[in-house]
C-alpha cells in the first residue's frame, strides 16, 4: 500500500489561503483555497487564464469583476442556509470585500481566455436532492452542474446528518469509460456543526495501492485524485463538505465498488 499526502489539516489565515493545487497535491487541474475576511476587509483573486467558483459559506460579500459589482449573501451558515456563489472566467481579477465577517471557498482550474462570463448563483438556483436511504441518506446541493457552461469545474455541497454516511455506496470516477465512468479529480472541504465534531474519510483503490482512513475536522481538506471515497459523520455532529470536481469531460458518471452493488 502506498501512503500519499491526501489530507491537509485546517490552518487559519486571514485573506485567501491556497490549500491545494497541482504544485503541492496529487492534482492536475484543481486549485482550491479558503477565504476568511473580517468586516470591511478585501482580497483580490488573480484569474488570468483561470475559471473560478467562489462559494459563500457564511456572511455577506461584495464582489467586483469585469467592471461590474455583484453581491453574495447573507448566509448564516452552511447547515441551515442555501449557498450563494459566483462563477467567473475570461477576466483577470475578482475583488471580494466583506460586508460582514465572512468565509468562502474558491475552486479554480485553468481555462481558455474567451469572452468574459460572470454569473451569480442564488439560493433558488441551487438544486437540492435527498440521496440514499437509511444510514446513508444525505442532502446534496448542486451549485455548478453539467448544464452550466463552465470549462472544467463541477461544484456543490453535501450534508451528512450525525452518525450517517455519504458518498455511499462507495464510488469512483478515475477513468474515461463512457457511458459508465468519467475521469474527474476531486477535493472535499469539511465543516462540522458542533465543537468536537469529526468525520472519517476513507479513500481506497481496487488494487489497494491507496487504502487510507483520515479523521477530518472543521476546516480540513482531502484530495481525491482517484479511488472510492465514502464519508462518515460521528454521532455528535452534522458534517458538511464542499466538493469540487474537475475534468476535461464535465459529466458526472461514477462507478460503484462492485462489492457494494
Amino acid at each position: 500500500m502506498k501512503r500519499t499526502n491526501l489530507k491537509f489539516p485546517h490552518k487559519s489565515k486571514a485573506g485567501y489561503r491556497c490549500i491545494v493545487s497541482p504544485r503541492n497535491a496529487a492534482l492536475k487541474l484543481i486549485e482550491f483555497g479558503a477565504i476568511s475576511l473580517s468586516h470591511g476587509r478585501a482580497v483580490n483573486l488573480s484569474l488570468k487564464g483561470k475559471e473560478v467558483v467562489v462559494t459563500l459559506l457564511k456572511g455577506h460579500c461584495e464582489l467586483e469583476g469585469d467592471g461590474r459589482r455583484y453581491f453574495l449573501g447573507p448566509r448564516k451558515n452552511v447547515f441551515d442556509d442555501y449557498p450563494w456563489a459566483i462563477y467567473a472566467s475570461g477576466i483577470d481579477l475578482l475583488r471580494i470585500k466583506a460586508l460582514s465577517d465572512a468565509e468562502a471557498v474558491a475552486s479554480m482550474s485553468a481555462a481558455s481566455q474567451g469572452n468574459p462570463l460572470v454569473h451569480v448563483i442564488e439560493p433558488p438556483d441551487v438544486i437540492e436532492k435527498i440521496v440514499g436511504a437509511g444510514a446513508y441518506e444525505r442532502r446534496v446541493r448542486t451549485i455548478i452542474g453539467e448544464e452550466f457552461p463552465a470549462q472544467k469545474l463541477l461544484v456543490g455541497e453535501t450534508i451528512n446528518e450525525a452518525g450517517k454516511w455519504s458518498s455511499y455506496p462507495p464510488h469512483r470516477h478515475e477513468k474515461d469509460s463512457l457511458p459508465h465512468e468519467v475521469k474527474l479529480e476531486e477535493v472535499y472541504y469539511y465543516k462540522l456543526e458542533k465543537p468536537g465534531g469529526f468525520g472519517v474519510q476513507r479513500i481506497y483503490t481496487d488494487d489497494s495501492r491507496i487504502d487510507e482512513a483520515h479523521t477530518v475536522k472543521d476546516g480540513d481538506l482531502c484530495v481525491l485524485p482517484r479511488g472510492y471515497h465514502p464519508v462518515a459523520a460521528a454521532p455528535i455532529s452534522r458534517l458538511y463538505y464542499f466538493w469540487a470536481l474537475a475534468g476535461k469531460n464535465r459529466k458526472l458518471r461514477i462507478r460503484v465498488d462492485p462489492n457494494f452493488e
